[in-house]
């Protein structure tokens, strides 16, 4: 028993458990919201929704494949004992990351409003309203995601599958309210994708109650200067992910 014990309580098996206890949840919330939401709408604002969900996978890769790049920066600065570098390679991606999804999220927006004007798509006010919230809470999810990504890069699986448990409770009682409430596609959009942004920002302090990470974001210039030498690394893990998910997700 004192073996067993021993092997149980190893930070590989204990990680590895509980992400794998974190992906059935949320297998089975992830069912329970589409049943919600399948019986609050009607066809075409379900089917709306459903894709907009959908780009939940499709913005991978989007952020240049910094955030994986720099995953491994920081698990390898920790490995060497520089917490000082691995702080700062953190905080460079985080305002680039931050940029870059600002910028993106502009584009995209102005983009919706160029096609809509053009008359190419007849989007309805609400589903107008639905885009424009899932592209900025979208945005604010890379950022967080970033944060998560550096809670794996020090070792801690446990807090990343902790936070994907609790996103349900607020996701699944949020959608049923709004189904109660008759609240409609752009409020559904609303509750799906404010819990799945609250939680992977929820990682940031949770990286911030080390005092070792309490620090300044750097300028522009010093960011840029340190995150870019992961951009070529970074690109790489973008084409994969982008590839990865044209093979997934074809339709």
């Amino acid at each position: 028993m004192t073996v067993l014990r021993r092997y149980a309580q190893h930070p590989l098996v204990s990680g590895s458990v509980a992400l794998m206890g974190a992906r059935l949840v949320s297998i089975v919330a992830g069912l329970a919201t589409v049943s919600i939401v399948v019986r609050a709408l009607d066809e075409m604002s379900f089917g709306f929704w459903s894709a907009l969900v959908s780009l939940t996978t499709l913005t991978a890769g989007l952020d240049l494949g910094i955030g994986n790049a720099v995953r491994n920066r920081i698990a390898t600065l920790r490995a060497t004992g520089d917490e000082h570098g691995a702080s700062e390679a953190f905080g460079a991606a985080l305002l680039v990351v931050a940029l870059l999804s600002a910028t993106l999220a502009g584009l995209v927006l102005a983009g919706t409003a160029g096609v809509r004007a053009a008359g190419w798509e007849d989007w309805t006010g609400e589903q107008e309203r639905a885009i424009a919230v899932a592209v900025m809470l979208l945005g604010a999810f890379q950022v967080g995601n970033l944060a998560q990504l550096a809670l794996y890069a020090r070792e801690q699986p446990v807090l990343v599958a902790s936070l994907e448990v609790e996103r349900w409770p607020i996701t699944v009682p949020a959608l049923l309210l709004v189904a109660m409430a008759d609240g409609g596609l752009a409020a559904m959009t609303l509750a799906y994708f404010l819990a799945l942004a609250l939680s992977v920002v929820a990682a940031l302090p949770l990286l911030l109650s080390d005092p070792r990470w309490r620090r300044r974001l750097p300028g522009p210039a010093r960011a840029w200067r340190v995150a870019r030498r992961d951009m070529w690394a970074g690109a790489g893990f973008a084409a994969l992910q982008i590839a990865a998910t044209l093979v997934y997700q074809p339709d």
